[in-house]
């Protein structure tokens, strides 16, 4: 899988950016458990996801 702008997913991301922390089961947030930079990739990465879903759903202002 390439790791493009256009073509990133959760899949893409180490494993250790998505295990929820040991004895937390409530309340945990991206912002809980990564470094600054870190949460700036992972956001980054996400961002670029949301151009697909958009054309999926092609919403229209009414």
């Amino acid at each position: 899988m390439s790791k493009s702008k256009k073509n990133i997913s959760l899949l893409n991301l180490p494993n250790d950016l998505l295990l929820i922390p040991k004895n937390k089961t409530e309340g945990v947030s991206i912002t809980s458990f990564l470094k600054e930079n870190e949460i700036t990739q992972v956001m980054g990465a996400l961002s670029n996801t949301c151009t697909t879903s958009h054309k999926l759903f092609q919403p229209s202002l009414t």
